[in-house]
C-alpha cells in the first residue's frame, strides 16, 4: 500500500514538472555566445561553434550576437554553458535565460572522465544536450520576427543626430561603422550609439577618422527605462541618467559590479 502511494506521489511530481516547464518553441531564436566564461578564449576548443551546431539539431535559431540585427531580444533566448568540473571529471550543463536574465531551463549535467581536454569538452556538452534534445523544440519562422515592423523607443540626446554608414568590405566579428556626430565619453575615448529597433548598440572609436568598432549592444527589458547590455557574452544592466549619460554595470577583477558613466557630449 505503502509502495503504491509514493508511486503516485512519484509521478504527480514528475507531472507537474513537465506542465510548468517553459514552453521555449514560442521563442524565436538562441544567442550563443562566442565565448565561454570559463574559458580563455574565443570559441576556444570549438566548444562555442558545437553549441551553435547542437541548438540548431534540436530545433533552434541559433544565433551569434553579430546576426542579432536589429532583433529582440526579449523574443529569444540567451544560452550559458556553465563548467563545474574538477580534477577528476569534465562537468557541463547547458542554461537558457530570457531577457530578464531569468532562468527558463537548465539541462542535465554532463559528465566524461575524458581527459584530454577537447575530446571532453565535447563529450560533456553533448550528454547534457541529450536532455534538450528530449524537449522536441521547434522554434519559430526567424524570418517572420525579421519582418515585423521595429519598435521605436525614444533616449535622452544632446541634439545630435547620428548618421552611420556601414563598411561593408569589412565584415569582421566586430563590425566597422563610420558615424557623423558625437556621442559619449568614457576616459578619454569616444563611443556612439546606434538605434536598431528596439535596440541601441554602443561603438568605440578606434582611430582619427570616424571608424568605429562594436562593444556590446543595449537590449530593452521589461522595466522601463532599464536595459540589460551583453557585450562578449557576458550580460549586465544599463540605463540613461536624467543628463542623458550613459551608465553600464560592469564586473571588476574581482567579480565586483562597478558603474561605468558614458557622459552623453554636448
Amino acid at each position: 500500500m505503502k509502495k503504491s502511494i509514493w508511486i503516485v506521489i512519484i509521478v504527480f511530481i514528475i507531472s507537474n514538472a513537465a506542465t510548468a516547464q517553459p514552453d521555449l518553441s514560442k521563442y524565436y531564436y538562441v544567442l550563443v555566445p562566442q565565448q565561454f566564461e570559463f574559458l580563455k578564449g574565443k570559441d576556444q576548443f570549438q566548444l562555442n561553434s558545437l553549441t551553435r551546431h547542437l541548438f540548431k539539431n534540436a530545433g533552434f535559431n541559433a544565433l551569434y550576437l553579430e546576426e542579432l540585427q536589429d532583433l529582440s531580444r526579449c523574443d529569444g533566448l540567451t544560452a550559458e554553458v556553465i563548467s563545474n568540473s574538477n580534477m577528476f571529471l569534465t562537468k557541463l550543463r547547458v542554461v537558457l535565460k530570457d531577457c530578464n536574465n531569468h532562468i527558463l531551463f537548465q539541462s542535465a549535467e554532463g559528465t566524461t572522465k575524458e581527459k584530454d581536454f577537447k575530446k571532453a569538452y565535447h563529450e560533456a556538452l553533448r550528454k547534457a544536450f541529450e536532455s534538450i534534445e528530449r524537449l522536441q523544440i521547434k522554434q519559430k519562422n526567424i524570418e517572420e520576427l525579421r519582418n515585423k515592423p521595429a519598435l521605436i523607443t525614444q533616449i535622452p540626446s544632446a541634439n545630435n543626430t547620428i548618421s552611420t554608414k556601414v563598411d561593408t568590405e569589412n565584415k569582421t566579428k566586430s563590425p566597422i561603422i563610420e558615424v557623423s556626430e558625437t556621442g559619449y565619453s568614457f576616459e578619454g575615448e569616444f563611443f556612439s550609439l546606434k538605434k536598431s529597433a528596439s535596440n541601441f548598440f554602443l561603438y568605440r572609436k578606434v582611430s582619427n577618422n570616424n571608424t568605429f568598432e562594436e562593444v556590446g549592444v543595449l537590449i530593452p527589458t521589461s522595466r522601463q527605462g532599464i536595459y540589460n547590455f551583453v557585450s562578449q557574452g557576458k550580460t549586465t544592466l544599463a540605463n540613461f541618467d536624467a543628463m542623458g549619460n550613459l551608465i553600464i554595470d560592469f564586473m571588476d577583477a574581482s567579480g565586483n559590479v562597478v558603474q561605468r558613466v558614458y557622459k552623453i557630449v554636448e
